[in-house]
Parts: structure tokens; C-alpha cells; sequence
């Protein structure tokens, strides 16, 4: 288990309400390092590693996306195919890098070589067969810890 240098911080609201300069003031601070990207779409996103710890919802969602992925999800589960590896899928395509609304790469790549996404991926599927819990975390620290470039991060 990785030791994990920093306490996690996390700022979350609606569209529009701050959320950003909220981000960008702490990120100011010598023992705060902020991610990138902002929005941790791997921890909170249906199916995300929140999902695959705490169980995904069984409702459909009014989303055709969300339908999709609930769908999925079940199909995966019923085939015994498993949850892990469809997290893993989007972490390492969706989640990893998809166009923004300016035409730039937005997502993980915007903070962690693709070599690196590749180690914890693979360290994070050895894991998950001895402890999912623990292996999801040590998933979050590893990717937290890539992206740090301060040299004093607390939190």
C-alpha cells in the first residue's frame, strides 16, 4: 500500500454556482494541489468508483446515457463480466480523454501520462481480487499522486 502524503479535499456544486474559482483560490495555496481534470469524473460518474464500491443504482434515469450504462451494467453483472473491467474500460477511454467544448483533450490526460494511467490500471485490476475497498483507494491516491508537482502538498 502506497502511503498517501496528502489529506483529500474536495469542493462539489451545481453548474455555475463557484464551484471553479472556489478550486482556483485553493489551488493558490503552497499545501493545496488541485486536480485536473477539476471534475473527477472516474470517482463520481455513473458507474464510477464510488458505483463500484457503494453499488450502482438500479433506477433508470431519465438520461439515454444513463439508460445505456444502467443496462450495461446489469448485462455485465448477469454475465459475470464484471464491474471492475467496465470501470477500467471507461477510466482508460472516456475518462482518460474525450474532446471539450473547445475542441482540447479534456480529462485525465490533462494530468497524467498515459504510461502511468497504464500502471495503476494494472495494479488496480491485481488488487481488486484481494480487497475492492482498499484496491479503490489506493486507485485514487495513485492517480492523486501522479498529477502532484508542489513539493509541500498537504491536502
Amino acid at each position: 500500500m502506497t502511503q498517501t502524503p496528502f489529506i483529500p479535499l474536495f469542493s462539489g456544486g451545481s453548474g455555475r454556482s463557484g464551484t471553479t474559482i472556489i478550486v482556483n483560490l485553493l489551488d493558490r495555496h503552497d499545501l493545496v494541489h488541485t486536480s485536473l481534470p477539476r471534475e473527477i469524473r472516474y470517482l463520481t460518474d455513473s458507474f464510477g468508483l464510488l458505483d463500484l464500491n457503494l453499488g450502482t443504482s438500479r433506477r433508470i434515469h431519465g438520461r439515454r446515457i444513463a439508460r445505456r450504462n444502467n443496462t450495461i451494467s446489469i448485462g455485465l453483472k448477469l454475465f459475470r463480466d464484471g464491474e471492475a473491467d467496465f470501470f477500467l474500460k471507461r477510466l482508460n477511454s472516456t475518462w482518460w480523454s474525450k474532446t471539450g467544448k473547445t475542441g482540447m483533450p479534456r480529462g485525465l490526460i490533462q494530468g497524467i501520462p498515459r504510461e502511468i494511467l497504464h500502471e495503476i490500471s494494472q495494479q488496480f485490476r491485481n488488487n481488486m481480487k484481494r480487497n475492492k475497498y482498499l484496491a479503490s483507494r489506493e486507485l485514487f491516491f495513485s492517480l492523486s499522486n501522479a498529477q502532484i508537482q508542489k513539493p509541500r502538498v498537504k491536502y
